[in-house]
């Protein structure tokens, strides 16, 4: 009894609690935290995927879900996963409608993620961690000014996932969730022969994508490049229609 309660003090201070019954799913405690190595982060991206788009959680949902305190998925959620990593443009933070400000809920919504299985998520969110893979500065200030303009219809897509890939070579750093609308950007020293940078805008096209290049020189004007990339969706999406 006293080692029992022991114990539970320990979890307690880690920030982890027990989980409902009706989540384990006939698995012990035990079994359904190896899901997830017992991790908080990865407990958070198994929560996000198995159960968004499907329910839309907050955090205290995802806390059940994984068995971990509320503070603690906070702190792992808004100060881990959402400024670092992979992941971060890819959960979609929203407002419950008619609740007071602060009522927050969370979704994976891009759709590449969602279709991988969490085992392939689990290792391309741990390979991300080493490799940085995900959106650099420049690409996030863009999908940034992408969203302000267009929330939630563009998404970061530069990641070597097959399923991101077009025709069988490029990944597009940026892309329109509702069109076939493509956003790149371009370093002057990484993409510096215009004439591969010409074939690569062709090829999109003949794929029947719609693609703006932004290079790396106009990225500091950004009300001329907010400016740009408004027209050229707005015009694309004219022409779609």
């Amino acid at each position: 009894m006293v080692k029992n309660l022991k114990n539970q003090r320990e979890r307690l201070s880690r920030g982890e609690r027990p989980i409902p019954s009706s989540f384990l799913g006939g698995l012990s405690e035990e079994e359904h935290r190896k899901i997830y190595d017992n991790n908080c982060k990865l407990g958070i991206i198994y929560a996000l995927h198995k159960y968004s788009p499907k329910q839309i959680l907050c955090m205290n949902d995802i806390g059940e879900r994984i068995g971990w305190k509320r503070c603690t998925v906070k702190n792992n959620l808004l100060n881990g996963l959402l400024k670092n990593g992979i992941l971060k443009t890819s959960i979609k933070k929203g407002t419950y409608p008619g609740t007071k400000k602060g009522s927050v809920y969370f979704s994976l919504n891009n759709p590449a993620f969602s279709e991988l299985t969490f085992e392939e998520l689990k290792r391309l969110y741990q390979n991300s961690a080493i490799t940085n893979i995900g959106p650099n500065k420049s690409e996030a200030a863009i999908l940034k000014l992408c969203l302000e303009l267009y929330p939630d219809k563009f998404r970061f897509n530069g990641t070597r996932i097959s399923k991101n890939r077009v025709g069988d070579r490029y990944y597009p750093d940026i892309v329109c969730t509702d069109y076939p609308i493509i956003i790149e950007h371009c370093g002057s020293w990484v993409h510096c022969d215009l004439e591969k940078e010409k074939q690569r805008v062709k090829f999109l096209e003949n794929c029947g994508y719609y693609v703006l290049m932004i290079w790396d020189y106009d990225e500091k004007r950004r009300n001329i490049i907010k400016r740009q990339i408004k027209e050229f969706v707005d015009n694309a999406i004219q022409n779609i229609q």
